[in-house]
């Protein structure tokens, strides 16, 4: 991945940058290094900042505001920032992406905007706030049809109705039962089990056992329905889901591709230059050598003798660049050590070279 950010840096490829950042941003996110994730979203966000690019943009703002949402949800002191401004932080940038995306009017992305600031808000324990932002992303999944995704708007909703204290016959159960009955229409088998475990829940809160019964039993029927391929589809969907990060795995595999493509003509590139290079050093050496059988002053020799070894020393930099800097990190005064061993090594060659041409040269004048 670091490879390809320092191709995209070479060809000056700035979107490509921003790419490679986000991307290097992700894994860091997956192993929960979330201040290395959070110092990469950034250098991505500043770029596309200056780049202009507002889709790209609104995307940083997402993955910035779900780190800092994960920071608040946990103990994590690896950022120096109060843990009582994280969910303000958070928020502050999803609603950066909101305000783009209803510019952009993209609806799936529009309502995956609405989604993660709902389900931000019931964090807080704003049930209120959060049930109109679920209710904006329900408009926009009815109009564009997505059943699963509907379901869960619904779920979220009258879960929160009931935290409110909501009449449960009146407000709850109705909204609960409409999802139980699309879950039913789509035969999406995980969610049936789960709506038919909250309406189950609900019932027994009414105390009417009877009804409650119905749904316990088909709850216990798709019980192992959880563990079929149901599961591995739907089951990341019942909460509040944020469709950005399912967007950004795909981004992400689709820069890997890429990046790969890049890197492998960039290889054959450098392997051409370096077998280009390595033929016009051995001309050069052959032609300095030969000059030992014509009569050139010894000063002129020794410069020719210099050159060559410069560039031969110039060209071994170069070809031990990318080892030298994966054993390095970048540490200059490692680098420099690297040089100094190198340079041991050539100087004995330097003055053994120069030490036969110069037999050579005093042998043509003794002639």
């Amino acid at each position: 991945m670091f490879q390809g950010l320092k191709i995209r840096k070479e060809i000056d490829d700035k979107k490509g940058v921003a790419s490679a950042y986000n991307n290097i941003a992700l894994i860091y996110s997956e192993q929960k290094e979330l201040s290395k994730a959070l110092y990469y979203n950034k250098q991505s966000m500043a770029i596309r900042e200056k780049l202009g690019n507002q889709g790209d943009l609104a995307v940083s703002y997402d993955n910035i505001a779900i780190i800092f949402k994960w920071l608040a949800d946990s103990t994590y002191k690896g950022i120096k920032q109060a843990p009582d401004n994280r969910y303000d932080t958070a928020m502050a940038y999803y609603l950066k992406s909101l305000s783009i995306r209803e510019q952009l009017d993209g609806q799936p992305l529009l309502s995956g905007s609405y989604n993660n600031i709902g389900a931000l808000y019931a964090d807080l324990k704003n049930y209120e706030e959060a049930i109109t932002y679920f209710k904006k992303a329900l408009r926009i999944q009815q109009i564009l049809g997505d059943k699963r995704k509907i379901i869960t708007i619904y779920l979220n909703i009258s879960r929160l109705k009931l935290n409110l204290g909501s009449d449960i016959n009146n407000e709850v159960l109705p909204m609960a039962i409409k999802a139980y009955d699309l879950a039913k229409e789509i035969n999406a088998k995980w969610y049936i089990r789960k709506m038919a475990e909250f309406i189950d829940h609900l019932y027994k809160r009414e105390n009417n056992y009877k009804q409650a019964l119905a749904y316990s039993k088909v709850k216990l029927a798709y019980k192992d329905s959880m563990f079929n391929e149901e599961k591995s589809k739907e089951i990341g969907k019942l909460e509040a889901t944020y469709e950005m990060e399912i967007a950004e795995r795909e981004q992400k595999r689709l820069a890997e591709e890429q990046e790969s493509l890049l890197a492998e003509a960039q290889r054959r590139r450098d392997n051409l230059q370096y077998s280009g290079i390595l033929i016009f050093l051995v001309l050069v050496f052959a032609g300095v050598f030969a000059l030992g059988r014509f009569s050139i002053p010894i000063r002129l020799a020794e410069g020719m003798i210099f050159f060559s070894f410069l560039l031969f020393f110039e060209f071994t930099l170069v070809l031990l660049d990318p080892y030298i800097e994966q054993y390095s990190s970048g540490a200059p005064a490692i680098k420099l050590g690297f040089n100094a061993v190198l340079a041991a090594l050539i100087f004995p060659l330097h003055k053994l070279f120069e030490k036969l041409l110069k037999e050579r040269l005093v042998k043509n004048k003794m002639k």
